[in-house]
């Protein structure tokens, strides 16, 4: 559990934002130092969002695409503007179609975005 601003490093996805437990997740771990991408269905939810993040002086960044693979494996999201960073820890817990459980954590580093 990360407690303070020290603890604080890197990106952060966080799926559900507009509301609820995602919304103050997302708040929470903005307010500690974390880059946090947020993840909305509606455009309201994310013009608010973006407004509060302003207003705290965050970064905005909007995905330029969002592309599911095929297979349905895959999904890809293009972050146009974000700058590079060191190492980026993306951990994730999902309710499958099918009622089960997917997750994993992923590491890469990111030596130079074009």
């Amino acid at each position: 559990m990360f407690n303070s601003a020290k603890d604080a490093t890197g990106l952060v996805l966080v799926t559900g934002a507009s509301t609820g437990i995602g919304r103050s997740t997302a708040t929470h771990l903005a307010s500690l130092g974390f880059r946090v991408l947020a993840g909305v269905r509606k455009d309201l939810d994310a013009q608010i969002i973006e407004g509060e993040a302003r207003k705290n002086g965050h970064d905005i960044i909007v995905p330029s695409a969002v592309t599911l693979s095929p297979d349905g494996k895959t999904l890809t999201i293009g972050l146009p503007g974000l700058k590079p960073v060191d190492q980026l820890k993306i951990k994730y817990k999902l309710e499958t179609a099918a009622g089960g459980e997917a997750s994993n954590e992923i590491y890469y580093t990111i030596n130079a975005v074009p």
